[in-house]
């Protein structure tokens, strides 16, 4: 490994913590919107019973611990691009791709609220 590898995975390895720190927070807020969504309108749930709708829930949990798992193995993606292709060791190139892969898996977890409201809309 060279010596700018050594860099790059050092500072990913610095910033793992607070990108699944950032995750978890916004993945616990996009779920509760989730809830506040379907508590308003329960129609949204494949049935009206308690029961579909508790499974439903509990079902949620563990595909939101699957993607941030998925999203940790992508974060992997960013010191692969750093290592390879940032033949210059610039700080700037790794906390653009950093902000990007970041902003993206933020994102992410609000697809399934966001397309709740755009299906009441329409």
């Amino acid at each position: 490994m060279g010596i700018n590898q050594d860099i790059a995975k050092e500072w990913w390895a610095k910033r793992r913590l607070r990108y699944n720190i950032g995750l978890m927070i916004v993945w616990i807020s996009a779920f509760i919107l989730y809830l506040i969504i379907i508590g308003v309108h329960p129609h949204e749930l494949s049935s009206n019973s308690d029961i579909d709708g508790g499974v439903n829930i509990v079902l949620q949990v563990p595909a939101y611990i699957v993607i941030v798992i998925i999203a940790n193995f992508c974060y992997n993606l960013g010191y692969y691009v750093d290592s390879k292709y940032n033949t210059n060791n610039n700080d700037s190139f790794r906390r653009k791709w950093y902000n990007r892969g970041f902003w993206f898996s933020v994102g992410l977890p609000f697809l399934l609220p966001l397309f709740l409201i755009i299906k009441w809309l329409f």
